[in-house]
C-alpha cells in the first residue's frame, strides 16, 4: 500500500471525537486564544520542547514559508506578556522553509506560562499556555510511527485528552521519506498537541531518508546534539538514542561510547538516591514477535543489551514495529528478574502489522492503534496502554484500556550492583563479543531493508 493511499484511507477519520478544533494552525485549536484584531499569522507548526532544565526553560520552534520572513519573536509571561525573546532562524533541509527557534527562561516554573509568536507588525499567532512541570509526581505519553493518517490524529487527540505533562515520540515521525512538504503537514497537525504540551523525539529509520536525518536535525530543538541526548526529570533519567538510525554519518561508535558513559553516570546517580529509574528511548525494538523481525539486528542488539543490562536500565521505550507489545523484565530474549521492561508503542498511526506468535518474554501484545501513558509517583511507575480503535481496527469514539502494569524501583542492593566502571571502546567491544565492522555493516543493512518493507495490514 503506498503512503499516499494510506493517507487517503485515513481521510474519513479526520473528525476526531475529543476536540472541537479540527482546522489548521490558523484555526487556533488546542486551547490557543485568537489574536486581537484578526491579525494575520505566518507562524505554523509550533512545538514546545526543552534543551535545558525541564522545569525552568522551554524551547519554542516553528516554521514560516519562504526564506524572507520578518524576524520572529516570542512574547511570553505569566498573566501578561512581560518578556520578549528573539528567535534564531535557519533553513529547513531541502525546502524553502525557515525554522525559527527561541529559548524561554526567567519565568516562575511553578506557574503556567503563556506565549505567542510575532513576525513584524502584522503577524501574530494564537496565545498558548504551557502548564508548569510538576516537581514530584508527573505523567508522560509515549508512542512511535505516527504519520498523517486518521488514526495518527486519533492518537494525537487521545493524548491531549489525557492531560499528560509531556510526550515522547519513539521515531518515524512524519514518513516524509524525502518528500519535504510532508514534514510541514506533519508539524502543522501536531501543533494541536505540541504547541501546549512539550514533545521530545527519538530518530527512526524513516528519518534517515531525509538527507540522513537532516530534516529531523533542522526542524527540532532538543537537548545536547539533538540526536542522542539525556535529561533528568525529577526521579527519572531519560536517555534517548538514535539506535543507529543515522549510521551513515559515521557517529554510531561515538554514540555507543556516550551511551556507556551516560548510563554509568545514571546508575551511580540512582545508587546515591538522586533518581529512582533509568528510562532508555530509541526507535528500534531489541526483541519483538513481529513476523520476520526478531531480533532485527543481532550484532547491535547484543551490544546495546550489554550496556543496558550492565547499568540496570529499568524501562526501554521503543516503536518501529507497528503494534503494542510489552515484555516481562527480560534480558537477551528471555525473562529475567532485574532485566529491563521493553514497551513497544509502534501503533501510532501508520499501519498495523502482525505477530508470528508470543514469546516467553512477552507479557502483553495487541494489534491496535494506541499510545502509552506513564504515571511516575515516588518509587513507582504505573503505565496504561490506550487504544484509539476497536478490535476490528475501526476508529473509536472512546479510548480503550488494553494493558496496564506497574514498575517498582530497584532495591538498594540492586542499585549498587549496577554501579560499574566506564569502559573504553576496546573493552566495550571485547566484553560484548562484538566486531565493530560487522555491527556497522549489519546496522546499515537493517536500515536499508526496513525502509523497503511494506508488509502492513491495509488498515489506516
Amino acid at each position: 500500500m503506498k503512503r499516499r493511499d494510506l493517507l487517503k484511507a485515513g481521510a474519513p477519520l479526520l473528525l476526531a471525537p475529543w476536540l472541537p478544533g479540527c482546522g489548521s494552525s490558523s484555526s487556533y485549536a488546542n486551547g490557543g486564544q485568537t489574536p486581537p484584531g484578526g491579525s494575520r499569522n505566518i507562524a505554523r507548526g509550533l512545538h514546545a520542547s526543552w534543551t535545558g532544565d525541564p522545569h525552568g526553560s522551554r524551547a519554542i520552534t516553528w516554521f514560516t514559508d519562504g526564506l524572507n520572513a520578518p524576524e520572529g519573536v516570542v512574547e511570553f509571561g505569566q498573566g501578561h506578556f512581560s518578556q520578549t525573546v528573539r528567535a534564531v532562524a535557519s533553513q529547513a533541509y531541502d525546502i524553502d522553509v525557515l525554522t525559527h527557534r527561541a529559548e524561554l527562561g526567567g519565568y516562575d516554573p511553578g506557574k503556567p506560562l503563556q506565549y505567542r509568536v510575532r513576525h513584524g507588525g502584522d503577524s501574530l499567532s494564537a496565545t498558548y499556555t504551557l502548564k508548569p512541570m510538576p516537581r514530584g509526581a508527573f505523567r508522560f505519553a509515549h508512542f512511535g510511527d505516527h504519520g498523517l493518517s486518521g488514526f495518527s490524529r486519533l492518537v494525537r487527540e487521545g493524548i491531549l485528552s489525557r492531560g499528560v505533562d509531556f510526550v515522547l515520540i519513539a521515531g518515524d515521525l512524519s514518513y516524509a521519506n524525502g518528500d519535504q512538504p510532508v514534514w510541514d503537514d506533519w508539524f502543522n497537525q501536531l501543533e494541536h498537541l505540541s504547541a501546549s504540551v512539550p514533545v521530545l523525539c527519538a530518530a527512526g529509520n524513516h528519518e534517515e531518508k531525509d538527507g540522513n536525518g537532516s530534516a529531523y536535525k533542522t526542524r527540532l530543538s532538543q537537548p545536547g546534539n539533538g540526536r542522542y541526548y539525556s535529561y533528568v526529570l525529577n526521579n527519572v533519567q531519560f536517555v534517548i538514542s538514535t539506535g543507529g538510525a543515522f549510521v551513515a554519518d559515521g557517529t554510531l561508535l561515538a554514540e555507543l561510547l556516550w551511551l556507556e558513559t551516560t548510563l554509568a553516570q545514571a546508575s551511580l546517580r540512582r545508587a546515591r538516591g538522586e533518581i529512582d529509574f533509568i528510562a532508555f528511548v530509541q526507535h528500534f525494538t531489541l526483541w519483538t514477535d513481529e513476523e520476520g523481525r526478531s531480533p532485527n539486528n543481532p550484532t547491535l542488539v547484543l551490544l546495546e543489551e550489554n550496556i543496558l543490562l550492565r547499568y540496570g536500565v529499568d524501562l526501554l521505550l521503543v516503536g518501529h514495529d507497528h503494534e503494542y507489545q510489552r515484555s516481562h523484565a527480560m534480558a537477551f530474549g528471555q525473562p529475567r528478574e532485574g532485566g529491563y521492561v521493553q514497551v513497544c508503542g509502534g501503533g501510532g498511526g501508520v499501519g498495523i502489522r502482525s505477530f508470528s506468535g508470543q514469546s516467553a518474554w512477552s507479557a502483553a501484545q495487541h494489534l491496535r492503534y494506541s499510545f502509552i501513558e506513564y504515571a511516575v509517583e515516588g518509587r513507582s511507575i504505573k503505565a496504561q496502554a490506550w487504544a484509539v480503535d476497536t478490535p476490528e481496527l475501526q476508529p473509536s469514539r472512546e479510548l480503550t484500556l488494553i494493558d496496564e502494569f506497574e514498575l517498582t524501583a530497584r532495591s538498594p542492593q540492586a542499585r549498587n550492583d549496577s554501579v560499574k566502571p566506564i569502559r573504553d571502546a576496546g573493552s566495550l567491544l571485547a566484553q560484548s563479543g562484538a566486531n565493530w565492522r560487522y555491527v556497522e555493516a549489519h546496522t546499515r543493512l537493517r536500515n536499508a531493508q526496513h525502509l523497503k518493507q511494506a508488509v502492513w495490514h491495509e488498515h489506516a
